[in-house]
């Protein structure tokens, strides 16, 4: 059963795989025949707008591939956005806005700074004053009669928009505070949690006592004793006791630091002579016991 259920996974992601495929050559085909029909200035215009547009669509059919991967391996994580590990969605958000940022940047400088040059054909001496006064004489390339009888040829720059160019100026402002905020947010998302799951339930396991000897190691029934056990992280012990069998005597005056407790008891004439075990209990009670520590007689 378990063989047909991972066959018809495999089938089910086969065909996720084709499909997602089949959409992109449409998308790319598709994209390519509208292209080709516009007329050059136009296809100059809107080439680095549809590639960053394709491009971005182009990066989540890939995430899209690489999420039903890891599902094909079991490395998916339910939990998280396209199934992918923790911050991978982040990643490429910040990333995709700073690839954003630079086309846009380079497009709108390459507009910005050069105008388009256009040549006028058979104009008026006053035609020619007109538009040569209108545009500047600044953006005037050539002005030449072309037959000797008053019948010009203008090759002139057109002036910037001024509004154009405050549009491109807050596009860029605009896109570059939300480029920092994004990569902000995804490094200081990174910054506020460093520890995977793994690593914070590693950091969090806390060291165990361990009781390596007990001073003095024998002692006489119906002397209250004070005694001195040497281990290592005895901070968190709270209490003691001495066990033989079904026999208990609790201590007093638990003192506890990082490697050594500092205790009493009181065995009385009742209490039966032999090997007896010293448990320390920590504070969330479980007990570290030292077998046949000490000896009564």
């Amino acid at each position: 059963m378990k063989l047909i259920s991972d066959r018809d996974q495999a089938m089910k992601i086969s065909v996720s795989l084709v499909a997602a495929i089949i959409a992109v050559i449409a998308i790319v085909v598709g994209w390519m025949l509208f292209f080709k029909d516009l007329p050059a200035e136009v296809r100059t215009t809107m080439s680095l707008p549809l590639l960053a547009i394709f491009g971005l669509i182009a990066v989540f059919i890939s995430m899209s591939l690489v999420s039903m991967s890891f599902a094909i391996f079991g490395l998916d994580d339910k939990t998280q956005a396209f199934a992918l590990p923790d911050g991978s969605i982040r990643a490429v958000i910040a990333l995709s806005l700073i690839v954003l940022f630079s086309i846009l940047s380079f497009y709108l400088y390459s507009n910005l700074a050069q105008s388009p040059i256009r040549v006028l054909e058979n104009l008026s001496q006053t035609e020619q004053a007109e538009i040569a006064k209108s545009v500047g004489a600044d953006h005037v390339i050539s002005s030449v009669d072309v037959d000797g009888k008053q019948h010009f040829r203008m090759v002139i720059r057109d002036p910037k928009n001024p509004a154009s160019e405050d549009f491109a100026k807050q596009i860029l402002v605009l896109m570059g505070t939300l480029v920092t905020a994004i990569s902000s947010f995804y490094f200081g998302s990174k910054l506020a949690n460093p520890l995977s799951p793994a690593d914070s339930q590693v950091a969090s396991i806390k060291p165990v006592p361990v009781v390596r000897k007990i001073s003095p190691s024998t002692v006489v029934r119906g002397q209250k004793t004070t005694f001195d056990i040497e281990g290592d992280n005895l901070a968190s012990i709270t209490s003691a006791k001495f066990i033989l069998g079904k026999d208990q005597v609790i201590a007093s005056n638990v003192l506890s630091g990082a490697n050594a407790i500092k205790l009493e008891a009181l065995f009385d004439a009742n209490q039966p002579a032999g090997d007896w075990d010293v448990a320390a209990v920590a504070e969330d009670g479980k007990a570290y016991t030292l077998a046949h520590a000490m000896k009564v007689t």
